[in-house]
């Protein structure tokens, strides 16, 4: 899935090659491996893809989804989760605290809806929240871009709430909600004027290439603060049983959207409130854009 990106890079004379998980940590010119493949004898060779089923696996979904919480925190004595009180976060959440002690974090401007929707999300699942207040002063913007390795402003404004946040947390394990969207068509655009073949080859497409578009932004903000970045949607079993179900089910509902996902977690036991709560762009809710606006 590319959930931790790879960079290569010629060696010095007498050496095969080098690599890294930044591009910055090489010499100019390093490549990025592609999601699912490795390096043998200098070449790029792929290894294992996305295993879509011929018949749809919805009723498997919400045990899936546990299976791949449950996976992530395996052996840990404690997690954070990156949490803004939504559907996603809350239910990755609420599954991780089954099995290991949690903590919600949150990061936003002050005065964000973040914070609200984040301290009201914690309290109906009775778990801690912390607040770490993001404060994009003029060093900020130009801190993040460098962390991600580009100056397009609404990658920084995404990255930027992820960047502060684990500046403040420091070598934790941090699991997020990354992959969602894409797998239970969450995003805007997967309704306006398409049909739901299309929002399914839309879908496709955009989980096949998550590792390049959004998991290496993730990553390198993160890795500012040395924290690890765990992702259950991005689990390969439930990948692929996500993308068995037809666009036209996963698409059933254009005004809350990701209807499948939002059924799995009522059926696992998030309370409706969250289960209903409506999908938010970070940027915005984060106060993330407006802020950047004023620079």
């Amino acid at each position: 899935m590319g959930e931790k990106p790879l960079f290569v890079s010629p060696g010095p004379a007498g050496s095969s090659f080098m690599f890294a998980s930044e591009r910055k940590a090489l010499p100019a010119g390093a490549q990025r491996v592609p999601a699912g493949a490795t390096i043998m004898n200098g070449e790029v060779v792929g290894m294992r893809g996305i295993r879509v089923p011929e018949r749809s696996r919805i009723s498997k979904v919400p045990s899936l989804i546990e299976a791949a919480v449950m996976k992530r925190v395996r052996g840990l004595g404690r997690v954070h989760v990156a949490f803004s009180g939504g559907l996603d976060s809350s239910l990755v959440a609420m599954l991780a605290a089954r099995h290991t002690k949690v903590t919600c974090v949150v990061c936003a401007c002050e005065g964000a809806p973040d914070f609200e929707a984040a301290e009201k999300g914690a309290r109906l699942l009775n778990l801690p929240l912390r607040k770490v207040e993001m404060k994009p002063d003029g060093k900020l913007f130009s801190q993040v871009a460098r962390a991600i390795e580009t100056q397009d402003r609404m990658q920084v404004e995404i990255a930027a709430p992820l960047y502060s946040l684990c500046r403040a947390l420091g070598p934790r394990v941090l699991l997020t909600g990354q992959g969602a969207d894409e797998l239970f068509l969450g995003y805007a655009r997967y309704y306006q004027g398409v049909t739901a073949q299309q929002a399914g080859g839309a879908s496709l497409d955009d989980v096949r290439n998550i590792g390049e578009r959004n998991c290496e932004r993730d990553d390198m903000a993160a890795m500012a603060g040395g924290t690890e970045l765990r992702a259950p949607f991005l689990d390969l079993v439930l990948v692929g049983a996500a993308l068995s179900i037809p666009a036209g089910v996963r698409s059933s509902d254009p005004v809350l959207r990701k209807a499948v996902l939002r059924q799995a977690a009522r059926k696992l036991g998030l309370p409706k409130e969250l289960s209903l709560a409506p999908k938010k762009a970070i940027q915005y809710s984060s106060g993330a854009h407006a802020a950047f606006g004023k620079r």
